[in-house]
């Protein structure tokens, strides 16, 4: 039996899955994955394809109370349902992700400590794949880490080339199954 978030995930990513890229929406053991690379502590966190909230909403449990959660979606509905989100450390910004992307240390006030990645990278050119990690990986503190989530691990080769230490999970109790990418924000000397 499907609950009504999963319902409504799928009937407004079935309208617009170019932005989507799945009609459903992350499992609880996507989340799970995700979190076990998220610092609980007071933490500034970007989330680039917020959808509905799944992913929002396991952060929020996550992490302390004095954390920020960005969370960017370029569907209007998927963000008007964020705002819905009852929550004072969520910001919900709807929009492009490469607008906000190249914005990210004016959006948070200084560097962020966690950028999550829910959009269909696979969707982009090659050269746009670049551009948004890089973007990323400039608005992340020297410790800080990239998180993406996508149907394939095709977007290793590109984090690589912007991160020092990157490493893939596979998680299969989710429709379609998810690679889970962490990258690790280079330490500069």
């Amino acid at each position: 039996m499907l609950s009504k978030m999963a319902k409504d995930f799928m009937k407004i990513a079935a309208q617009d899955l170019r932005h989507a890229a799945t009609i459903f929406p992350s499992s609880d053991w996507v989340s799970q994955s995700i979190m076990r690379h998220v610092p609980e502590r007071k933490t500034k966190i970007v989330e680039f394809g917020a959808g509905n909230g799944s992913i929002t909403k396991a952060i929020l449990g996550h992490v302390d109370c004095l954390s920020e959660i960005y969370a960017i979606e370029i569907n209007e509905e998927f963000a008007k349902q964020l705002s819905e989100i009852s929550d004072a450390r969520l910001r919900v910004l709807q929009g492009d992700v490469f607008l906000f992307a190249d914005q990210i240390e004016e959006i948070v006030s200084g560097k962020c400590d966690t950028v999550i990645s829910g959009i269909p990278f696979s969707f982009f050119r090659k050269d746009e794949r670049d551009k948004l990690i890089e973007l990323a990986r400039h608005g992340l503190a020297k410790d800080g880490r990239f998180i993406a989530y996508q149907t394939t691990p095709m977007l290793m080769p590109h984090l690589r080339k912007h991160f020092s230490n990157c490493r893939v999970y596979f998680e299969p109790r989710n429709l379609p199954p998810f690679f889970i990418m962490v990258a690790d924000n280079k330490v500069e000397e």
